[in-house]
């Protein structure tokens, strides 16, 4: 058994989830926010983590606290499923970007400066 990913263009993904269908387990679709086209290769331009989901919207939002709430926004907005918010949130916090906050579901983004 083989996992198989790929980038597919809108007008396309018909034809494919048709041709798939009965051969394959288990087909998810998951729309890739900000895709580009780069090296003849489609890609997502903004995040290709949840981790860099996270980190991408708060500097966006230009923001130094950010709540759970907005964590789930943040990987909604760049294609991951928002269910897996605590796992993301578990993760920045092993790499140290984000450290609990004051507040319930309050999380502080931890930048180079300090």
């Amino acid at each position: 058994m083989f996992k198989v990913e790929c980038f597919i263009d809108d007008k396309h993904l018909a034809k494919v989830m048709h041709g798939l269908d009965g051969l394959v387990v288990d087909l998810r679709v998951v729309p890739v926010r900000n895709a580009v086209k780069k090296n003849g290769k489609l890609q997502s331009s903004a995040a290709s983590s949840a981790l860099e989901a996270i980190m991408a919207y708060a500097r966006q939002a230009k923001l130094t606290v950010i709540t759970a709430k907005q964590i789930q926004d943040a990987m909604k907005s760049y294609g991951f499923s928002p269910q897996g918010y605590s796992t993301a949130i578990a993760t920045a916090k092993k790499a140290k970007v984000l450290k609990k906050g004051k507040g319930s579901g309050e999380y502080v983004i931890v930048t180079k400066e300090g």
